[in-house]
């Protein structure tokens, strides 16, 4: 069982492999964030577990997930595992006691996701998506935008995310591990149109391109109530880019680097039916991954109700459920 109190507020995580988003991110962020310790590293492979967990001063490290879920020290489970396995192991995770912070997509179909859902609510746990791109400043100043009607009633979202995939990174290209540019970055676009529209898609259409059964490149149409509409695309074959354009009855809003803004400067550009001008965020080299644990943390001491999140990752996967179908029906 979970412990019911944690030791000085701190949360004793462990990560569910070693994969890339988990070195290049993910620890870091935990190791530097307060009241988070990284406690432990499982692999499928001991020596892979021993060899990042040297590389990281982690101080456990486990030649098995089960042997990781079973720590009784572990209080909380970073999974950054394929797409495919993030059901089971969420499952697992959370009849072990652990909260879970998953990474995107949280798992590959509806009925997946229901039963992730439903589990973590009988266990009392808290199941966070990975999604930290609305933790960014810049995100702050954009909601303040939008709650001042500076462009008026959105009416139209266009998000594109693309870049170079290689065919190294084998997992993009395989189906049956959750592969495609939907599950892997279609889904930010799908998240963040969710939040702004808050409501059920009237009517979906799609174009796309399949290489070895996974689509390549997206393009997908979601019409709401009050004609409102939002456009997404995505590649693996485009070079990188990462736009996200509202807009409004007034005027628009352009962030040109909307989801991942760690490495380049942090701006909207803000155009009216009277003005223009670019708004620059402070804070730019904030560390959102690091914001991402903090909430986590936060969600797991308040025992705040998460049915809020749970709603919105309902809402997201019936929207792609909606999507692979027309793939699916319009495949030759």
């Amino acid at each position: 069982m979970r412990k019911a109190m944690y030791k000085n507020s701190e949360i004793n995580w462990g990560i569910l492999g070693t994969a890339r988003i988990a070195r290049k991110r993910m620890i870091r962020a935990i190791q530097q964030s307060e009241g988070n310790i990284c406690l432990a590293i499982a692999s499928r492979s001991e020596n892979r577990a021993k060899e990042v967990a040297e590389e990281f001063g982690i101080p456990k490290y486990y030649g098995s997930y089960e042997e990781l879920i079973d720590d009784p020290e572990i209080d909380a489970v970073y999974i950054p595992l394929p797409n495919s396995i993030h059901h089971p192991w969420v499952i697992r995770t959370a009849k072990k006691g652990k909260h879970i912070l998953c990474e995107k997509p949280l798992a590959c179909n509806l009925s997946q996701v229901q039963e992730m859902v439903h589990v973590c609510q009988r266990q009392n746990i808290v199941l966070l998506e990975a999604f930290s791109y609305f933790l960014h400043p810049q995100y702050t100043k954009l909601n303040e935008l939008l709650k001042d009607k500076i462009i008026g009633e959105i009416n139209l979202i266009q998000v594109y995310f693309s870049f170079p995939a290689q065919k190294e990174h084998a997992i993009r290209f395989q189906s049956e591990l959750g592969g495609g540019t939907l599950l892997d970055i279609g889904c930010y676009g799908i998240d963040f149109v969710q939040q702004i529209y808050n409501q059920k898609p009237q009517n979906l259409d799609a174009l796309f391109k399949i290489e070895n059964e996974v689509d390549v490149e997206f393009l997908g149409l979601i019409k709401f109530s009050d004609n409102k509409e939002a456009i997404i695309r995505t590649s693996f074959l485009q070079d990188r880019k990462q736009t996200l354009l509202l807009y409004g009855e007034k005027g628009n809003i352009f962030l040109p680097n909307a989801f991942i803004p760690t490495d380049d400067k942090a701006f909207l550009l803000i155009k009216t039916q009277t003005n223009s001008w670019i708004e620059e965020i402070e804070n730019v080299d904030v560390d959102q991954y690091g914001l991402l644990v903090q909430l986590f943390r936060k969600l797991i001491l308040s025992k705040q109700n998460m049915g809020v999140f749970y709603e919105r990752y309902l809402r997201n996967i019936w929207t792609m459920e909606d999507f692979f179908k027309i793939i699916r029906d319009n495949e030759v």
